[in-house]
C-alpha cells in the first residue's frame, strides 16, 4: 500500500533525526506511484541538502537504471561515487550498479573496470562475480576465469542459502 505508507511518512517532522532516511523512502514511494519527475526533483534537493552523501545520487541512478535510462544512470552513479571521500567494502554496490548501466550503454571497457573495482572492494561478492563471469562467457572471453567466477558466486550463494555452510 504505497499511498498509505507515503501518507504515514509525510507525517514525520523535518526535525526527526531519521528524516534523511524517511525522505529517501518517500522518494521510492512517490516513484512507485508513477510520479517519477517529482521523485527526481526531491532527489536533487536531497543531493543539495546532503552534499557529502552519495545516497540521493545512488537512488537516482537506481531509479534511472530500472527505467532503462542507462546513460543517465551512469551520470547519477558518477555523482554518487564522486561524493565518497574514502571508499570502503560496502561501496562495491555503486561500482557494480554503474557497471551494469555502462554495460547496457554499450561501454564494456568502463563496465569491466567497474566490476573489477567492485571486486577489489569486496572480493567474494557473488553478484559481481556472477555478472562479470557470465558477461565474459557470453563474449567468449576468459572462459576459464569466467567459469571459476561463476562457480565461486554459486558457492557464496550456497553458503548464504544453507545458513553459513553447515
Amino acid at each position: 500500500h504505497p499511498r498509505m505508507a507515503l501518507n504515514m511518512l509525510n507525517q514525520v517532522p523535518a526535525t526527526d533525526p531519521l528524516i534523511a532516511a524517511v525522505r529517501l523512502r518517500r522518494v521510492a514511494l512517490v516513484d512507485r506511484l508513477g510520479r517519477a519527475d517529482e521523485a527526481m526533483h526531491e532527489l536533487e534537493r536531497m543531493a543539495q541538502d546532503y552534499p557529502d552523501s552519495p545516497l540521493p545520487d545512488e537512488q537516482r541512478g537506481d531509479l534511472l537504471r530500472l527505467k532503462q535510462r542507462f546513460p543517465d544512470a551512469v551520470l547519477a552513479y558518477d555523482r554518487a561515487i564522486g561524493r565518497i571521500s574514502h571508499q570502503q567494502a560496502a561501496d562495491w554496490i555503486l561500482f557494480y550498479d554503474r557497471g551494469i548501466a555502462e554495460e547496457r550503454s554499450h561501454a564494456w571497457p568502463k563496465a569491466e573496470a567497474d566490476f573489477h573495482h567492485a571486486l577489489e572492494l569486496s572480493p567474494d561478492q557473488p553478484f559481481v562475480l556472477n555478472y562479470l563471469g557470465y558477461s565474459w562467457a557470453d563474449m567468449g572471453h576468459h572462459l576459464s576465469k569466467a567459469r571459476q567466477m561463476i562457480e565461486r558466486a554459486a558457492q557464496q550463494v550456497g553458503v548464504v542459502a544453507d545458513g553459513g555452510g553447515r
